[in-house]
């Protein structure tokens, strides 16, 4: 069966009204025993209810679509959710935008809304023949679809026009790379031909690589880790070959109410001074984008906070800092070891273990805890060496995006 024979048979009215009739249908009882009507096209159909699983909560917008044609599962899992897709293209905006990666093309629709015309390059010609598709179904007028390796076109590039590149993680085996040289494309390859063109580049990373990493090899001048209700989804890459000055590291914490946005430069990181001081009033710990970016010492600094230990990313103050870029708890009371113990075992009780011999899980275990309520026991190492455990309240929570 050709792709455009396939295409047409996904896209039948009867193969669409039977995915949608059967969305929690067994993908392996379809395989094993298909409807008659769907015989000679019973792997694209399991894949389409794969995906479509896959995208229920990724991809909102998508999944109440109804004649969505849906990427292979792999794509959907790589792709950026609809909530990152769309702060990426917030952050540029201009005439015309080109991403050699095209994939499922959700970030390209998003940037979509912020330039005058945007292209889809993509090497796989069924991802193509989807995205044209989707494009469609979602009447998309100002994208321009090219099927081809970004190698092979990035003579297109023009002087001042921003590039979008997600280049895939996975290598011929379908198993996980992380090296910038081993994904695909090569950036450290295509960079220079980028920068020698005069674009201006926007990369997608993932957010396992080492950020001293990424800014030896491609020389960013900003770098953006972006996590979604505190869990850290992508790396945000800028590059520009006519910027040359340090490169400005954000934490972006995406939220249901307000996001948080905090900025620094590791020159400033790294001659910052802080102090050291027990536990006060009040004890924050900083969300995950905070800690992957690595502003252990700005953050003390910027909110007037003491921190805990070197290593001990726990910081306190007397007055709460309602502003903190994470989570804000009211200190009760020191325990010892006997008292948690004798008093607290089985107890409704969250844990929070850092630079501690035991991890949280462990703690958990021993003391039987229900890990659930207000109440946190931090367990830590202090600023003397001394291993603390510190019952709290947390002041306040932030409802988790869709």
């Amino acid at each position: 069966m050709t792709l455009q024979e396939r295409y047409k048979r996904l896209i039948a009215s009867d193969t669409q009204q039977w995915i949608f009739a059967n969305e929690y249908t067994d993908p392996q009882a379809v395989l094993l025993n298909p409807p008659k009507h769907l015989t000679n096209i019973k792997s694209g159909v399991v894949e389409q209810l794969l995906a479509r699983k896959k995208a229920r909560k990724k991809l909102p917008l998508w999944y109440q679509q109804p004649n969505i044609l849906w990427p292979p599962p792999l794509s959907i899992e790589q792709a950026s959710s609809e909530t990152t897709a769309k702060f990426k293209a917030s952050l540029i905006e201009g005439q015309k935008l080109v991403d050699f990666t095209g994939g499922t093309g959700i970030d390209l629709l998003a940037f979509s809304e912020h330039f005058e015309t945007v292209t889809y390059v993509e090497k796989n010609e069924w991802l193509c023949t989807v995205f044209k598709h989707n494009a469609n179904a979602l009447n998309k007028k100002n994208i321009k679809i090219i099927h081809a390796a970004a190698e092979n076109v990035l003579e297109q590039v023009q002087e001042g026009q921003w590039v979008y590149l997600d280049p895939a993680r996975r290598d011929s085996q379908k198993k996980k790379v992380f090296l910038l040289e081993d994904c695909s494309p090569n950036l450290l390859e295509i960079l220079p031909v980028l920068n020698g063109r005069g674009s201006k580049v926007m990369i997608k990373l993932s957010p396992l690589l080492d950020l001293q990493h990424i800014i030896k090899e491609i020389y960013p001048y900003r770098l953006v880790v972006l996590s979604v209700h505190n869990e850290v989804k992508e790396l945000l890459v800028f590059v520009d070959g006519n910027i040359k000055e340090e490169v400005e590291i954000a934490a972006v914490d995406l939220k249901r109410n307000v996001n948080s946005i905090y900025t620094f430069r590791p020159a400033s990181e790294r001659s910052c001074k802080i102090s050291y001081a027990p536990v006060a009033y009040y004890l924050y710990e900083p969300n995950v984008a905070i800690l992957k970016a690595g502003a252990f010492k700005s953050i003390a600094s910027t909110y007037n906070l003491h921190k805990l230990h070197p290593n001990t990313h726990l910081y306190t103050s007397n007055d709460l800092k309602t502003e903190f870029p994470g989570r804000q708890f009211r200190v009760l009371r020191e325990l010892t070891g006997a008292e948690l113990k004798s008093n607290y075992r089985e107890s409704e009780l969250h844990v929070i273990a850092r630079n501690y011999p035991q991890n949280a899980s462990q703690l958990t275990q021993k003391y039987k805890f229900k890990e659930s309520g207000s109440k946190y026991l931090f367990a830590f190492t202090d600023h003397k060496e001394k291993k603390r455990l510190v019952l709290t309240e947390l002041l306040k929570s932030d409802q988790p995006l869709n």
